[in-house]
């Protein structure tokens, strides 16, 4: 009896630990089916993250169109300023070239003898004064109108200001 004993004893402990086994695979199946419905709401976010870089690359890349054109239109703008500049200092360039030879000729001509053609040399500084000071108008009150004032003005102890037309 004692085997029998002992043997059921063994059975009753294989019994229990078997049913602790099973409880805790339950519990962690209970557990695992919640982790994979995170990972699938997971992987889901991550898909639409897919498809926000992709949004948010389209619009990148079309604001860098945007910029390139601007850039583009600000090259084509001052490549035209450098032209007019270029234009403007060889205008410049020739208008001093003239001007060098007129003042050559006047003075081959002014050595030449001619009083007429002869011009003083202009002076080497020329002095700027401060026109002499105005003295300050003094205004007078405007004159008042020559017709009768038509209203008049009444202003009561609480501030209020009322109109009123006169009668004559």
């Amino acid at each position: 009896m004692q085997k029998a004993g002992v043997a059921g004893g063994i059975a009753i402990t294989l019994n229990v630990i078997s049913l602790v086994f099973a409880v805790g695979m339950v519990v962690m199946l209970i557990f695992l089916s919640r982790s994979v419905r995170e990972v699938s709401a997971l992987e889901d976010r991550l898909s639409g993250l897919g498809q926000f870089e992709t949004r948010l690359s389209r619009q990148l890349d079309t604001v860098n169109q945007g910029v390139q054109s601007q850039f583009e239109e600000l090259n084509r703008r001052i490549s035209a300023l450098v032209d007019q500049t270029t234009q403007l200092e060889n205008q410049v360039a020739k208008l001093t070239g003239e001007n060098q030879d007129m003042a050559e000729r006047l003075q081959a001509v002014s050595e030449a003898g001619d009083p007429v053609l002869s011009t003083p040399e202009p002076p080497k500084e020329i002095v700027l004064s401060a026109p002499p000071p105005q003295p300050k108008e003094v205004r007078s009150e405007p004159a008042r109108p020559a017709n009768p004032v038509q209203f008049e003005r009444t202003v009561s102890p609480d501030g209020k200001v009322t109109y009123s037309k006169v009668r004559e």
